[in-house]
């Protein structure tokens, strides 16, 4: 491996699955090609590339066998890393501004890593659900500086209308007790209408053994910031004992 400055031999070793003496297949050079170039990516080098370059050299042989030995070298071309000089966010008004960014993996200081952004924008948009901010819109903006050394994130959110729960309806029991599935359920009249919530009363009603099947859901509704949340269950056969 030729051009190593910004990593050294060893981060790359791991993704060297080529070793003196294997049978030479083209498709595993080209991999292993790929996983270097993924590895720069990730470590904030967004315009590193490498090349595979293959020698076949003359024939040998050994132990009776002829073969064609094959030298294979990976020229990397690192360019500049980039790194986040730091991260904003407007717009916000229900989360404290700080508190939202900390759940953000690209952070000041950090490799700037362009499929993280996606990433960090899929956990502002959840962070907001759980809230009940269901129709939230979220976009980036990047002021990259110094040839690319540094960019600034900001993130543009526009927040919308909270969602809360109006009512809580269960249909489908018939020997298990209002009150108990009611005990299970992690989303009430009065709360945000919650994508975390709706999923976890829903893993928690599975979770009793009870039904058969479980389905919580949101009931749509125009004009209001308000949601039904409807409860679906089908009991579970009664165990019986014999003897």
């Amino acid at each position: 491996v030729a051009g190593l400055a910004g990593l050294a031999r060893a981060d790359v070793e791991p993704l060297l699955q080529l070793k003196p003496g294997d049978p030479f297949v083209e498709s595993r050079v080209g991999i292993v090609a790929s996983a270097i170039t993924e590895l720069y990516r990730v470590r904030g080098f967004s315009q590193a590339a490498v090349k595979p370059v293959i020698q076949v050299l003359p024939a040998e042989t050994r132990a009776g066998a002829a073969f064609r030995p094959v030298a294979i070298r990976f020229e990397v071309q690192e360019g500049p890393p980039t790194l986040v000089s730091g991260v904003a966010a407007k717009g916000v008004n229900a989360i404290e501004p700080s508190q939202l960014i900390s759940q953000l993996a690209l952070s000041a200081g950090r490799p700037f890593y362009r499929p993280q952004l996606a990433a960090d924008r899929d956990a502002l948009l959840r962070a907001y659900r759980n809230l009940g901010y269901q129709n939230v819109a979220v976009t980036s903006q990047l002021a990259f500086a110094d040839e690319q050394r540094r960019v600034a994130i900001t993130w543009l959110v526009t927040e919308g209308p909270q969602i809360l729960v109006d009512r809580v309806l269960i249909k489908g029991n018939h020997r298990i007790a209002i009150d108990l599935i009611r005990r299970e359920l992690t989303i009430h009249t009065g709360s945000p209408m919650s994508d975390g919530a709706l999923i976890e009363s829903q893993r928690q009603l599975a979770a009793t053994g009870l039904f058969r099947r479980v389905r919580v859901s949101e009931l749509p509704r125009t004009g209001s910031n308000s949601r039904d949340v409807l409860v679906d269950l089908e009991e579970a056969p009664a165990t019986t004992i014999s003897y």
